[in-house]
């Protein structure tokens, strides 16, 4: 450990490489070191919407490339039957 963080992991050769003088060791003694769990999650249904339907891509600067967009993505399957823009 190098002020309070883990900074080499793997075989005694390779973190004796890694250490510094002032750096602490901590030997295990064949017990396992874990990453601290955090809050993983996704939105699974909001991913889903965005498959399934056209997005505008940010960056679109002026009608023209609004019109050039829409043109592009006219006969894309994901648009719904009854949905219509010229």
């Amino acid at each position: 450990m190098e002020n309070d963080a883990i900074i080499a992991v793997g075989s005694h050769e390779a973190v004796t490489a890694q250490l510094h003088l002032d750096a602490r060791q901590i030997d295990l003694d064949g017990g396992h070191l874990m990453p601290g769990l955090i809050d993983t999650h996704v939105h699974t249904a909001l991913g889903g919407f965005q498959e399934r339907t056209i997005q505008f891509p940010d960056g679109l600067k002026n009608a023209s490339e609004i019109i050039d967009f829409l043109a592009s993505v006219k006969q894309d399957p994901r648009l719904k039957i009854g949905d219509s823009f010229t």
